[in-house]
């Protein structure tokens, strides 16, 4: 690929992270309809369909031998031009990835951007989500837990969380700031189909007993600390949730 597409000159791009595990693509058709949300937002012209790009990332799998995999689909601005849409460029990779259940340790960061339109797609304009997470990675945490001018959380740098809190779950609310995560829809369609109570709303810092994150290549992953407040990992109720929900 050249180093003169619009992503890797200027961060113009969007991409999607997929789990891969013995020949399937989980949450495929959620992942796509994001790329294409994103590529209109972007004004991209997707050059393959679903159907295509689908097949050659099996096929791609399939020689590389690998069991369990991480897929990257990157969509990047070919050249700019004044059409309505611009002509893009599509790659593929993929890597060996084992998907481990390990507690997660967050640190608080305030977020940068959150009420830029970009936050709410996957963006290859990436530099404030990685910032945080480095800021968090070398204070010993596993990754940041974002934080807006309000105080209410957002999202973490690479997942979504859910959190426990006097018998109730919540989630925050991404409808004005944040990634929609696709695992994380997957999941609050699951609460909704077991009948588990489950609030999105506006989450303060403190207080919370349990929770987990998740993101598509984790699956989802307790909470075990957010900043100095340790969290438990064994509460039943976090137990009974990871019991009864379908991980994809």
């Amino acid at each position: 690929m050249s180093t003169h597409t619009g992503a890797f000159l200027h961060g113009y791009g969007i991409f999607e992270t997929i789990y891969a595990l013995e020949g399937q693509l989980r949450l495929w058709n959620e992942h796509w309809e994001r790329l294409e949300r994103g590529a209109s937002f972007y004004q991209l012209a997707l050059p393959y369909s679903s159907e295509e790009v689908r097949a050659t990332t099996l096929d791609l799998i399939n020689k590389n031998d690998l069991a369990e995999a991480r897929v990257r689909l990157a969509v990047s601005a070919e050249s700019y031009t004044s059409d309505a849409t611009l002509p893009s460029v599509l790659s593929i990779s993929t890597s060996p990835y084992t998907r481990a259940h390990s507690p997660v340790s967050l640190r608080s960061v305030k977020a940068a951007d959150v009420n830029c339109p970009l936050a709410s797609h996957k963006s290859a304009s990436y530099s404030s989500y990685m910032l945080a997470n480095r800021i968090a990675k070398q204070e010993r945490y596993d990754d940041a837990l974002l934080i807006n001018e309000s105080g209410h959380l957002i999202e973490c740098a690479t997942s979504n969380l859910f959190l426990y809190q006097q018998g109730q779950w919540f989630t925050p609310d991404l409808s004005l700031q944040g990634l929609p995560g696709v695992q994380r829809a997957s999941l609050i369609n699951q609460f909704a189909s077991l009948h588990i109570p489950l609030k999105v709303s506006a989450l303060n810092h403190g207080g919370w007993e349990a929770g987990l994150v998740c993101n598509s290549l984790i699956g989802a992953a307790p909470i075990s600390q957010i900043d100095d407040s340790v969290l438990d990992v064994t509460h039943p109720s976090l137990l009974e949730l990871l019991s009864r929900l379908e991980i994809q």
